[in-house]
């Protein structure tokens, strides 16, 4: 090779080494500047963990740590230090974590709960019951409010509670009652509280023979049956000196009106004093006894004064099965009951009612209905006697003891009230139904309540029927005195004096004045405690009125209860 040729060559290797170590040192220089302006610039922590319990160990698992760059980027580190915790104590805990990259240090915290070792779940253990209320006696209720339940705990607290359940308590009879008592609470629970059933102290009179003066000024009759919802009896006084009848009976919702007499002006009166009560202009049940003026114009009315059945809407109309009067207001009531049906209104005579055998007792609420009693004079009238025709009515009261399989049971008397209404019924008609139930071995039981039949009329009351019916109270509709009449008879007031001197009347007829009330309108209320009287003019018993010492003879019978108990009543 030529020297010039080696000296090129020469010179193109150095020129390349020259070049070569050149971009070394850019690239050199380059990967110093990355390591020097690309700086760790902090870090962030979040604890993923759930509380650590008092004494655990903390996972630095749990935490995720995030590097965070001055070029922006990030990335997740595991290589970091943590610091400051303890789980000595429950609470909130501060922990602190470093990281170091490239001789950068960087630090954050993160807080960790600490909480104390779940304790075992507190249960419910047990129960105990205790009987604080009065005695209670047999037929009567217990009250839960009387009885105090302590719940018992597995952390051994206790406490107070009221949402417990009871059940078993039966006071049909006397003798100690185990009665069962439960709660839950998470579990169930149970215990037995016994309680004592005494037998029924008898309730002594100071008022009359059945009458229990009370604090209020009403009267309770003694030793009536246990029974449940509320019957209400009104019996309404007339703003007039005629004798009539009109009772309204309302049986927990059930709105039922007997007769509307004694005027059709008396529509009025009736009106204002049943829609205290009645207040949705709905009357379920109205009866007609009988088409005499003095119990049925009051439903008509007249130009003036509008009649129950324009005021009211009716649901239910029972009406006498026959009339023998041909006079204008019989008619007029028999067309507002037609127009009451093509309003909706069932409308059934007496007969109709009697000969529907299964529909004899109507349900008007869950313990009271209300039956159609037997009179032969349904299906056989008498052409000359208009009030033999009068629609018979009971209404039954029942307790909650009383037994529906069984209606020979000898106890179900403790558990059911009667009431008999009998519109204008004559004697022969009273005995003509006495003797029918004898005569199918159901007589007729003892009544509470009888509405002294025909204003108090000597052709009432008759003896048979009082003794059937052994009567404690009896109500009448009527003026004592009126003109016409002279209501009430001494006959009939002797045949009830056998039974009861707890008798009162509505109105009296007094010289110069249009009404006056002797007792005035009277409302009889019987439900759990039992049954009441309450008179809106005084409660006084119809033998110790003024009227009855100057116009009537006392009765032997009440005499010598006199001499017996020496008692007035006053």
């Amino acid at each position: 090779m030529k020297s010039s040729e080696k000296l090129n060559l020469y010179a193109f290797k150095r020129l390349f080494v020259i070049l070569l170590v050149a971009v070394l040192v850019v690239c050199g220089a380059g990967l110093i500047a990355c390591n020097i302006f690309v700086k760790l610039d902090s870090i962030s922590a979040v604890y993923n963990g759930d509380g650590i319990e008092v004494g655990g160990a903390l996972e630095k698992s749990k935490i995720t740590v995030t590097a965070k760059y001055s070029d922006n980027s990030d990335k997740t580190v595991t290589n970091f230090e943590l610091s400051g915790f303890s789980s000595e104590t429950a609470g909130d805990k501060v922990v602190t974590i470093s990281y170091t990259e490239n001789n950068v240090t960087k630090t954050t915290t993160v807080t960790v709960k600490v909480v104390e070792t779940n304790p075992e779940p507190v249960t419910l253990v047990s129960i105990t019951a205790v009987y604080n209320g009065p005695e209670i006696e047999i037929g009567g209720t217990l009250n839960k409010a009387d009885i105090e339940v302590t719940a018992y705990y597995s952390d051994t607290t206790d406490k107070a509670v009221t949402d417990f359940e009871v059940s078993g308590f039966d006071s049909s009879t006397f003798g100690v009652k185990r009665v069962n008592v439960t709660y839950t609470d998470g579990i169930k629970v149970g215990c037995v509280v016994e309680i004592t059933v005494k037998e029924k102290t008898p309730e002594v009179a100071n008022y009359g023979k059945y009458g229990i003066l009370q604090q209020d000024g009403s009267v309770k009759i003694t030793n009536t049956s246990y029974v449940q919802d509320e019957l209400q009896i009104h019996f309404i006084a007339f703003e007039n000196n005629l004798a009539g009848d009109s009772v309204f009976i309302k049986a927990g919702d059930t709105d039922i009106l007997i007769d509307a007499g004694s005027t059709y002006s008396s529509a009025a009166t009736i009106d204002k004093y049943i829609s205290n009560y009645c207040t949705d202009g709905v009357l379920e049940y109205v009866i007609a006894t009988h088409a005499h003026e003095d119990h049925i114009s009051g439903f008509v009315g007249n130009s003036t004064v509008s009649g129950i059945l324009d005021r009211y809407k009716c649901e239910n109309i029972i009406r006498y099965a026959n009339r023998n009067t041909t006079s204008q207001v019989s008619k007029d009531f028999e067309a507002k009951c037609d127009v009451q049906k093509q309003n909706g209104a069932n409308v059934i005579t007496a007969l109709e009612w009697w000969n529907n055998e299964s529909g004899r007792k109507i349900k008007l609420t869950d313990y009271i209905e209300m039956e159609i009693v037997y009179n032969k004079y349904y299906a056989s009238p008498i052409k000359s006697d208009e009030n033999s025709n009068s629609v018979c009515v009971m209404f039954n009261q029942y307790g909650q003891n009383y037994d529906n399989t069984n209606a020979e049971n000898p106890d179900n008397d403790k558990y059911v009230n009667h009431y008999l209404f009998t519109g204008d019924l004559e004697s022969n008609g009273e005995r003509a139904m006495v003797q029918y139930y004898n005569s199918i071995e159901k007589p007729l039981p003892h009544c509470v309540l009888y509405k002294g039949g025909h204003h108090g009329s000597d052709t009432s009351s008759s003896q048979e029927l009082m003794a059937a019916i052994t009567p404690k109270l009896v109500c009448i509709c009527t003026c004592c005195g009126d003109k016409k009449y002279n209501f009430p008879a001494q006959e009939a007031i002797d045949r009830i004096a056998v039974q009861t001197d707890m008798v009162f009347l509505t109105n009296v007829n007094v010289e110069g004045s249009s009404s006056t009330p002797l007792n005035g309108n009277i409302c009889v209320t019987s439900n759990e405690k039992g049954v009441f009287v309450n008179c809106t003019n005084n409660n006084t018993l119809f033998k110790d009125t003024e009227w009855f010492n100057q116009n009537r003879i006392c009765p032997e019978a009440w005499k010598k209860q006199e001499e017996t108990t020496g008692q007035q009543t006053a």
